[in-house]
């Protein structure tokens, strides 16, 4: 088939969305331009310049820990946990000692229960059966 016939190298047409009408290229293009907006320029001060760094030192060490092995030892010198110093101050690290409330320090006996657990992470010391 010929391409004049089939319009296969035909110019297009443009309209006006609204109306239909028919306009020239330069017309069209002329109004596509108006409607262009700017590209915004980002800026260094939008985002907060002290984030910034800690940002980026997050994601590397995320990078890092991408490559190191999952299966880890005891003696692996990954896990050191960082500055002991830093966790005691924050509250991260739990006291080794018996706090002066606990039942265990104050040299009571807990009240039995039925399965013979005492009081603890386990339960909580208070004996909720309808027992006489």
């Amino acid at each position: 088939m010929d391409p004049s016939v089939s319009g296969e190298a035909a110019e297009p047409i443009y309209r006006i969305k609204t109306t239909g009408k028919r306009i020239s290229k330069e017309e069209f293009l002329k109004s596509w331009k108006k409607g262009l907006k700017p590209k915004e320029i980002k800026l260094e001060w939008a985002k907060g310049l002290a984030q910034k760094p800690a940002a980026e030192a997050r994601i590397q060490a995320i990078e890092k820990e991408k490559y190191k092995p999952f299966a880890r030892s005891r003696d692996d010198h990954y896990l050191d946990l960082g500055d002991n110093e830093k966790m005691k101050e924050s509250g991260f690290i739990i006291p080794l000692d018996i706090p002066s409330h606990s039942w265990i320090r104050r040299g009571l006996d807990a009240a039995p229960n039925c399965y013979g657990i005492k009081p603890g992470r386990h339960w909580d010391g208070v004996d909720r059966s309808k027992r006489n």
